[in-house]
């Protein structure tokens, strides 16, 4: 009876022990920090998954705050849903218009989203875009005395200037890895 009893209470205990240390294995990143058949994440792994990460909520703001701003005011010449106004039906300013139209793509197009298609880095675009914003050379004046729906407000170049200020940190961020 008494070996009984102890058999009971050493598989009670051995039990406890057990599930105590998957829990604390489980907290400390799971079963495969201590098995030795699943490699370690390799800086360039860890790098990835932060950059993936900080791209994700950038588009993210992207969407949510930025890009209705960019369909009303730089669309018609960065992106490749142009409407044409009424006066691109008279004899040469189409072309006129659609050289434009071609040069501002050629820096930056917008048509895929974010990021941008252009010919230069995700954070060189940013540097251009609040450049931009902060002289306030785009819209260019010459369309906004047409078209002065396209005048950007004081709180949509604020909202502009936040996201790329925020999506230029992630950037730095995501650029340095964590060490474990």
């Amino acid at each position: 009876m008494k070996s009984q009893r102890f058999r009971v209470c050493l598989a009670t205990l051995c039990a406890s022990l057990s599930f105590s240390f998957s829990h604390l294995a489980l907290a400390h990143g799971g079963a495969h920090d201590h098995d030795s058949s699943v490699p370690p994440l390799t800086e360039l792994e860890k790098k990835a998954d932060v950059q993936a990460n900080a791209m994700q909520t950038m588009h993210d703001d992207y969407v949510a705050k930025i890009e209705p701003i960019f369909r009303r005011k730089c669309f018609d010449c960065h992106s490749d849903r142009t409407k044409y106004p009424w006066y691109s039906k008279i004899p040469g300013v189409r072309q006129w218009i659609d050289s434009d139209i071609r040069e501002a793509r050629e820096h930056i197009d917008m048509s895929g989203g974010f990021p941008f298609t252009s010919k230069h880095s995700i954070d060189h675009d940013l540097e251009e875009i609040a450049e931009e914003i902060s002289e306030g050379s785009m819209p260019p004046k010459s369309y906004v005395f047409i078209h002065a729906q396209a005048k950007l407000t004081s709180e949509e170049k604020q909202e502009i200037m936040d996201w790329v200020t925020k999506s230029r940190k992630a950037l730095q961020v995501s650029v340095a890895v964590p060490k474990h």
